[in-house]
């Protein structure tokens, strides 16, 4: 089949039209994807890649026509014709194991969305976590957010109430923590973010001081609540591939080994 120049000048295959991108539509031959990071702040762009290489944040993923990636994180399977491979991962663990600061960076990495599941079921109080948002507006709200036709990192436990997002994940990332370590990391969370607050005495102290006894009895707790035990068994029910990382590594560590698995490489 003979190659034909798009308006970028680089060489395209014969009835490489169009680009399949949220939205669904045929978009113009030859329009190149945007080579720089997302900015902090700066909405998700709408590009398409119908060049020679694609760029994805800052690293070159592969070599068109075999496959490239779009800026806002879609893999496109290119053969006698177009298919989006979209990255969804979802991320748990244990509270002070690291799910949403591995999800923000991801986020970063990748530049696609990160949405974290304390933001749909609790609604917004002072204090805060103090009011479960009921179930079904839950679901809605992430919904919302997290289409299906799009490319998103989803962090926190939601296996009682998120299961139509089940189907959706491509990658599970269950991230685990000794047990005196990720406690002392929650302590000094909670005083970071209240203060005097949690102190004997204060407005929230009673809060913290039972959030604290609950995150600590995730690793004996059995299975009628939020625990190791739970997450297990609905690991066994999924699907999708499994990558078990250990929290106590580097942040950055950690991103590397996401980035390295072959659903988000696209090997």
């Amino acid at each position: 089949m003979a190659p034909s120049s798009g308006s970028s000048g680089h060489l395209l295959p014969e009835g490489r039209r169009e680009v399949r991108q949220r939205c669904h539509s045929p978009l113009p031959k030859g329009e190149r994807v945007a080579e720089r990071k997302r900015r902090p702040g700066e909405g998700v762009p709408r590009s398409s890649v119908n060049c020679n290489r694609a760029i994805f944040a800052d690293r070159i993923i592969h070599n068109f026509p075999r496959k490239t990636v779009t800026s806002h994180g879609y893999a496109l399977c290119l053969c006698n014709g177009v298919r989006t491979i979209m990255i969804r991962i979802h991320i748990l663990g244990a509270s002070g194991s690291g799910t949403s600061t591995l999800g923000a960076a991801l986020s970063e990495k990748l530049a696609i969305p990160h949405f974290d599941a304390d933001n749909f079921y609790w609604m917004p109080t002072t204090p805060p976590f103090a009011t479960p948002r009921d179930m079904p507006a839950r679901i809605e709200m992430l919904q919302e957010k997290a289409r299906p036709d799009e490319a998103w990192v989803f962090s926190g436990s939601a296996l009682r109430w998120a299961g139509p997002m089940e189907p959706l994940y491509q990658l599970i990332i269950f991230m685990r923590l000794d047990p005196a370590v990720r406690m002392e990391r929650l302590r000094q969370r909670e005083m970071r973010r209240y203060g005097d607050r949690i102190l004997p005495g204060g407005d929230m102290a009673e809060a913290s001081r039972a959030f604290l006894e609950w995150a600590e009895s995730y690793d004996t707790v059995g299975p009628e609540q939020r625990g190791l035990v739970a997450h297990e068994a609905w690991l066994l029910t999924q699907t999708a591939p499994i990558l078990r990382l250990d929290s106590s590594e580097p942040v950055e560590s950690l991103v590397d080994r996401v980035m390295a698995h072959p659903v988000v490489f696209g090997r």
